[in-house]
């Protein structure tokens, strides 16, 4: 498998799984997720926000 990572936003990214077969693509995808933390006023839900500054560059070097 070869993610990737498309595109970034400020509370969202898009990541593009790309799973092989010795040399042949097997399927495509895409992946759109969220950066979320608890929500404080109800423990239960969440709330999407800001991505941290330092992920996108974490994320650069942790891929494959």
């Amino acid at each position: 498998m070869q993610p990737s990572v498309v595109e970034w936003k400020t509370r969202s990214f898009v990541i593009r799984p790309v799973p092989r077969g010795s040399k042949t693509v097997l399927a495509e995808g895409r992946e759109d997720r969220v950066f979320a933390i608890r929500a404080p006023e109800n423990a239960v839900r969440v709330k999407v926000t800001t991505i941290p500054g330092i992920l996108p560059g974490f994320l650069r070097v942790s891929l494959p």
